[in-house]
């Protein structure tokens, strides 16, 4: 599909920042590769084409669907505005990380905040940059607190006796994670890594705390995205076993195979 971007932005900025929002989506393969690539200069605009492969093309519609969201967040929190968005190039301008609310507005869990509550959290917050293959947060480490992705995104992998890695999912712009070990005091569950070059927004505890003792909403709103996370990593895992189980069971009848042959032979 093709996105037209005012010409002031530069085009790698701009790149990069389609790019993180076509990863961002868990309907879209990272092999082959997704590129982003200048298509033309149209006048005061640059054409940007993106190619990418989806896991189902009978899904096609609803992937399309998916991504234009996720454009729309991710170019909105960079600053950077399409050209047909002219009228909104004021409020665009800013960059979510010298402005945190603007990110704070387009979240879900946070919508049920009142504005000194969410004052309160941009005030006390930490904008952390990761360079693309760090690490920010380690399985089985302790710790309390919120992430939110303000820019790229990030990979959620587990570790279990007796498998690789397993990829969990890929979360962008306006994702949290981190909430799992927040509400149940336990160790954290995953790995999570920067896939590309990230700014996470790391909000501690006693932030969060204060939030949740005044929001009854607040809490029903992050319980949610703990369950639909939990959800999502049991699916992925019994993806994970089926594969394991079928290639073990391919790997014995390639080898009974061998024999049968050898004894044939013989």
């Amino acid at each position: 599909f093709k996105i037209r971007i005012k010409n002031k932005f530069m085009p790698q900025r701009v790149e990069k920042i389609i790019y993180d929002a076509v990863v961002s989506s868990n309907y879209i393969l990272l092999e082959p590769d997704p590129e982003v690539t200048v298509e033309a200069i149209e006048g005061i605009n640059s054409k940007f084409e993106v190619c990418c492969y989806i896991k189902d093309y009978e899904q096609k519609n609803i992937v399309e669907e998916a991504i234009w969201k996720r454009l729309w967040i991710h170019l909105y929190c960079a600053g950077i505005h399409p050209a047909q968005a002219e009228n909104d190039a004021g409020m665009l301008n800013s960059f979510v990380s010298q402005n945190p609310m603007i990110l704070l507005d387009c979240v879900d869990i946070f919508k049920t905040l009142e504005k000194e509550e969410k004052e309160n959290i941009v005030k006390n917050l930490k904008v952390e940059y990761y360079k693309k293959g760090l690490p920010i947060i380690k399985q089985g480490e302790s710790g309390q607190s919120l992430y939110i992705v303000a820019e790229g995104v990030v990979v959620i992998n587990m570790r279990t006796d007796g498998y690789e890695e397993i990829m969990l999912e890929r979360l962008g712009v306006g994702e949290v994670f981190g909430e799992m070990a927040f509400l149940t005091g336990e160790l954290r569950g995953a790995d999570v890594e920067a896939l590309t070059d990230v700014i996470v927004f790391h909000i501690a505890e006693d932030v969060i705390n204060l939030s949740l003792n005044k929001n009854k909403q607040f809490y029903e709103h992050l319980e949610g995205l703990l369950i639909e996370h939990k959800e999502n990593s049991k699916l992925q895992m019994n993806k994970a076993e089926k594969i394991n189980i079928e290639t073990s069971e391919s790997l014995s009848l390639k080898m009974k195979n061998k024999i049968r042959r050898i004894f044939k032979s013989n």
